[in-house]
């Protein structure tokens, strides 16, 4: 979740935007707090984990489409997903953002990786540990609405 908080914030903040290159894939984005909560858990309890591994996720699966409409609903404001070719997203991330070239590397593959399906899973393996849901994408804007409110 911190991907739209973070590098993608600008887009969002200033052109009322997402700009990702998966189309209409799914990802069950996590909150880094969830993350941060269970590997604090596990840590301090070793031995109830030992020899165990988790892949977490968030609640649910959403396309950038559903998150462009949370983020229109919580923001006030309507919040487009741009769906932009992956060569073209790039481009945009160098040339206009400036972002380093390795930064850019990493991220279209990742994306690349996200659009032919591989992030669309929803685990229960949170909640089994954690005794609770991870928080919802929706929970998530609510929690960080300042991040992508105009000036």
């Amino acid at each position: 979740m911190q991907n739209i908080s973070g590098v993608h914030a600008f887009e969002i903040k200033e052109f009322d935007r997402i700009v990702v290159p998966v189309k209409k894939a799914l990802t069950s984005f996590i909150d880094a707090e969830d993350i941060g909560e269970l590997t604090a858990k596990v840590l301090s309890e070793p031995e109830k984990h030992q020899n165990q591994a988790y892949a977490i996720t968030g609640p649910e699966a959403l396309d950038y489409y559903a998150a462009a409409d949370i983020l229109s609903a919580e923001l006030g404001r309507k919040i487009t997903y741009a769906n932009p070719r992956p060569a073209l997203a790039k481009k945009y991330w160098l040339e206009i953002r400036g972002l380093e070239k390795e930064y850019t590397t990493v991220m279209s593959m990742l994306y690349f990786m996200t659009r032919m399906g591989t992030a669309k899973k929803v685990t229960t393996n949170f909640e089994k540990v954690m005794g609770k849901k991870p928080q919802t994408f929706r929970q998530f804007v609510q929690k960080n609405l300042g991040a992508w409110q105009k000036n």
